[in-house]
């Protein structure tokens, strides 16, 4: 009986010490989800008190844009009243169409301040063209006294100069905002892509949940011609700086792909007597059915993005785009890139319709340095 009853009582001391165990695990676990949940109240909290300050700032950002709108349209207004009367000229009135054209384009940043590339790029052009239409009027009128004899030509010379920076700046200006177009294409189509990937990828998990492998996507058959350009390329360059014969050089090419989706070259040498570098990404745009490259190199802070296509009866890349030419004004470049049948390439570069360099390629072999 001693036995059985010291038996049970060490069972029910057990028990106890489980019993508040357990209560003790229960309170913590409650004391931690207290906290969770006070956490993430002050994170909504503060996330709330974020948005409304964001909204609060985007709101009288479009106000104020908005009445400055509204004053220069007013104000251009009038000046179409003083132009039927004959009181101002045309330029003035253009001058209050362009400060028009910039409000608008403000109202549109401040309203999406999370879409500024096109408009803020459009906001420079409205400004260069204003600058430029200045500067002009400006040359007309020292001309215009010049000829009476009221102002030296050096004065002129001044102010043709201004004209030529003006020009300039507007020139790119508007390579920017073509360079914001085509990047605000590529976006979106990276974005499109990505959501009918997504999609895809969801259908494909539904229609057989058992598939573990990960299906990665493919490099396009266009890129097989970059296959041959894989290894380093001795080059000789000739290139026409000046009128006449054109200046020799050498340099090596290194070229490698990038999972089989891009070509990555590496240049080095000399370029016109000086020390050269470059580096080019190139690849196809398989929605758009043309190759892509960028381009750039030691000789500049720009870089330039090409397109292109490529024929196949005559083994010829072709890829145009737009970079600064000798005058440092956005200028056209046409590199054109023929295989040869000995397996040796010849690349021509055009810069604004003139040939600028020809460059052979010969391939190392692979056991050389």
């Amino acid at each position: 009986m001693t036995l059985k009853c010291s038996f049970s009582f060490l069972m029910m001391v057990v028990l106890s010490f489980g019993a508040v165990d357990i209560l003790v695990d229960s309170q913590s676990a409650s004391a931690q989800d207290v906290a969770l949940t006070e956490r993430l109240e002050q994170l909504e909290k503060r996330t709330q008190l974020l948005e409304n300050l964001l909204f609060s700032s985007v709101k009288l950002e479009t106000a104020r844009a908005r009445r400055a709108l509204e004053d220069r349209q007013a104000s251009l207004k009038h000046s179409k009243t003083l132009f039927a009367k004959g009181l101002i000229n045309e330029s003035l009135l253009q001058q209050d169409r362009y400060r028009v054209r910039e409000a608008e384009l403000e109202l549109e940043i401040a309203t999406n301040p999370y879409n500024q590339r096109q408009s803020g790029c459009q906001l420079n052009v409205i400004n260069a063209k204003r600058k430029l239409k200045i500067a002009e009027d400006e040359l007309a009128y020292q001309t215009l006294l010049a000829s009476k004899g009221y102002v030296s030509q050096t004065r002129i010379g001044v102010m043709t100069r201004s004209v030529d920076e003006a020009t300039q700046t507007l020139e790119y200006a508007e390579a920017k905002l073509r360079a914001a177009k085509q990047l605000d294409e590529v976006d979106a189509g990276s974005i499109h892509r990505t959501i009918s990937n997504h999609s895809k990828s969801v259908g494909n998990q539904e229609a057989d949940q058992q598939e573990d492998e990960m299906v990665l996507p493919q490099p396009a058959p266009e890129m097989d011609i970059f296959k041959a350009e894989v290894g380093t390329w001795d080059v000789k360059i000739k290139s026409w700086a000046e009128p006449g014969e054109p200046a020799l050089s050498e340099g090596t090419e290194t070229n490698r792909m990038l999972g089989g989706f891009w070509l990555v070259s590496d240049f080095q040498g000399t370029m016109m007597g000086l020390e050269f570098e470059g580096h080019g990404v190139y690849g196809f745009d398989a929605e758009k059915k043309q190759y892509t490259g960028t381009w750039m190199d030691s000789l500049g802070p720009q870089k330039m993005d090409m397109v292109g296509e490529y024929v196949a009866a005559t083994k010829t890349l072709t890829m145009e785009g737009v970079a600064p030419g000798p005058d440092g004004k956005p200028t056209p470049h046409v590199i054109s890139t023929k295989t040869n049948d000995d397996g040796s390439r010849l690349m021509t570069m055009l810069v604004g319709g003139v040939k600028l360099f020809e460059m052979k390629y010969t391939q190392r072999a692979k056991d050389s340095k």
